[in-house]
């Protein structure tokens, strides 16, 4: 015989007494009670009884299977068009005929003519042409980049959604799958069982009872 403390009054008592001598709390009730509850129950317990009710009924292995596949195309669309646009910048910027240094050196040079005020000379109009040509390179590769970009950019609209698809759109299916699986446990198994629902799924379980539908 083991004591154990009273949950109302917090005496001791002998653990097979069917009420706490001192305040009478019923907790032979009780106890038989809590090991009715799934949340109660050991670890070998609870995970014969999630394969048996998943034999009975596929609903959260469908959640599952949607939330992951979810998951990963819309990770796999993000990382895809992320990837692209660094590579698109590394093309871009190994596609120029000029570095920056050499269009930072004509602007420089040309400056130094306007200064000396030989702007008219020979020497500087080569280097204007010269500066309008990188200019005009310049821009047509910034218009094909910009192209490059937004077409890369696109798979980001699907992945997004299916992102919060898999974050947020699925509540309902969750809400059901954790509400079918409490009242298989009360109905077949006699087990109750306390439902942990984030705020958002408790908004959608108590304002969507035409939804309803759990067997």
């Amino acid at each position: 015989m083991a004591l154990i403390l009273c949950p109302q009054c917090g005496k001791k008592i002998s653990d097979s007494a069917q009420a706490c001598p001192h305040c009478g709390c019923a907790c032979g009730e009780a106890k038989q009670e809590q090991a009715r509850r799934y949340e109660t129950l050991s670890l070998l317990e609870r995970n014969a009884l999630d394969k048996e009710f998943a034999a009975v009924d596929r609903c959260f292995i469908r959640y599952k299977h949607k939330s992951i596949a979810l998951f990963v195309v819309g990770w796999l669309m993000l990382a895809v068009s992320l990837i692209g646009m660094v590579v698109a910048l590394f093309v871009y910027k190994g596609s120029m005929s000029f570095t920056q240094e050499e269009y930072d050196e004509v602007v420089a040079q040309i400056q130094q003519h306007i200064d000396n005020h030989t702007a008219d000379s020979a020497d500087c109009k080569i280097l204007v042409k010269r500066l309008d040509e990188m200019n005009a390179e310049r821009e047509e590769k910034s218009k094909t980049m910009g192209t490059v970009v937004i077409l890369l950019a696109l798979p980001m609209v699907p992945a997004i959604v299916c992102l919060s698809i898999q974050k947020y759109g699925m509540t309902k299916e969750r809400v059901l799958c954790v509400k079918k699986f409490q009242l298989w446990l009360k109905n077949q198994k006699g087990i109750e069982q306390t439902l942990y629902l984030t705020p958002r799924e408790k908004k959608f379980a108590e304002g969507n009872t035409e939804d309803k539908k759990w067997l």
